[in-house]
């Protein structure tokens, strides 16, 4: 791991001569150890023991539609992860600034807060017409496998619609 870190570093100190892929790869594996550095490993293995114990109880309070079954979980996991947004945060950031950051770590949260806006702005009008149709259509089978190349086609054409910047980044 110090061998990593040290390359990292190295890479770091050179980042003027990288190219903007490798750019942000070292920006990504910065925030990993970042990330790394400041959740304890105790509290990152109770964050996965606690999401691993409540799955199974939330599948079957989700299909017994008994929250109060799956509370309890939820609450440890919730609390887990306020400690891990409280290990993250940084110049004053709110826990959840620190754990959006997890998802979309360039992305400012303003950005990210109008982006969710607009979504909602546009979909709830049309969640109704979705809904109608989903009625007047039978539900189709869902265990069908979709093949690799089906699958990315589809993802390909979504980040299409999205105007993704393929040279910028990859699917």
């Amino acid at each position: 791991e110090q061998g990593f870190q040290k390359s990292l570093g190295e890479l770091s100190a050179r980042v003027g001569e990288l190219n903007p892929t490798q750019k942000a790869i070292v920006r990504f594996y910065q925030r990993k150890v970042r990330e790394r550095v400041r959740i304890p490993v105790s509290l990152t293995k109770a964050c996965v023991e606690a999401q691993a114990r409540s799955y199974d109880v939330w599948v079957k309070a989700r299909g017994e539609n008994d929250f109060k079954a799956f509370a309890p979980f939820l609450s440890e996991v919730l609390r887990l992860k306020r400690e891990v947004a409280d290990c993250l945060k940084e110049n004053g950031q709110s826990r959840y600034e620190a754990m959006v950051q997890l998802f979309e770590p360039e992305l400012p949260l303003a950005t990210t807060e109008r982006l969710l806006l607009e979504l909602r702005e546009r979909l709830v009008p049309i969640l109704p017409k979705i809904l109608e149709r989903q009625k007047a259509k039978p539900p189709q089978d869902k265990s069908l496998p979709m093949s690799l190349a089906n699958q990315e086609g589809v993802n390909r054409w979504i980040l299409e619609k999205m105007g993704f910047d393929f040279s910028m980044g990859t699917l």
